[in-house]
């Protein structure tokens, strides 16, 4: 078989050591920096899914994350595709989408529309979750970052912070 997607329009990039990921609105591909060559990835060479929406990369364990509109996950280490489905088989009330990846040791963080959604890339499985609710109203999670022990989401109810230590995080 072969695919006939369109790759225009770019919209994330992800380097790896050899190779530099890219998200289209077709699918996905990548240029293999050691021989300039433009690999294309779809459903038909090993992804689980189609409609790529995000592509990163974990330089410290050699994992790309790839995270489909449906909310499916691949892992692609040592060549080797891996799925999680597990966000994707859930049954959310409301709209369940997956905004961001933001990774940070050895753990992809998932900014969602229904939670902060954490998964162990060494483990390959999904580690916790985190629904934000302020004032009895759930919170859409769109972006994520992090600063020495703190974690930083941009919400739909606004920027909001907290410890990431602490022990009342699950209150938050």
């Amino acid at each position: 078989w072969k695919d006939y997607l369109s790759y225009n329009s770019a919209s994330y990039i992800a380097e790896a050591e050899n190779k530099i990921y890219c998200v289209t609105s077709g699918g996905l591909f990548y240029l293999d920096k050691e021989d300039n060559t433009i690999n294309r990835m779809s459903k038909v060479t090993g992804l689980s899914d189609v409609g790529v929406k995000q592509v990163a990369y974990s330089e410290e364990l050699e994992i790309t994350i790839i995270t489909y509109e449906n909310c499916n996950i691949d892992l692609i280490k040592t060549n080797q595709i891996i799925n999680i489905s597990d966000i994707q088989r859930k049954e959310i009330t409301g709209l369940k989408l997956i905004n961001n990846i933001t990774l940070r040791n050895g753990i992809a963080y998932l900014s969602c529309t229904f939670g902060l959604v954490l998964s162990d890339l060494e483990k390959e499985e999904i580690k916790d979750t985190y629904k934000l609710i302020l004032a009895e109203y759930p919170c859409v999670i769109n972006n994520m970052s992090y600063s020495l022990n703190s974690i930083h989401l941009s919400t739909s109810c606004g920027a909001v912070y907290a410890d990431i230590n602490s022990p009342f995080l699950n209150d938050f």
